[in-house]
């Protein structure tokens, strides 16, 4: 098939992962040379909340000492 004019992209957005795919009209997948069009980017899962919070909550208890002692 050579007609472009009738494809659908899908997308897929998720907490880890983004996905797209490029389809004809009857679900197959369109090729561009030769490679197919779909790609799936996995992305690594960020600290936690409270890994986060312990550190600015260390940050801030250091700052208020520190401005206790030069009191």
């Amino acid at each position: 098939m050579n007609n472009y004019d009738n494809y659908f992209m899908g997308l897929d957005i998720g907490t880890n992962s983004v996905g797209w795919c490029v389809s004809y009209a009857n679900y197959k997948v369109l090729k561009y040379k030769n490679n197919a069009m779909w790609v799936v980017s996995l992305f690594d899962p960020e600290n936690q909340a409270s890994d986060r919070r312990q550190h600015r909550c260390n940050r801030r208890r250091f700052d208020r000492r520190n401005q206790r002692i030069s009191l």
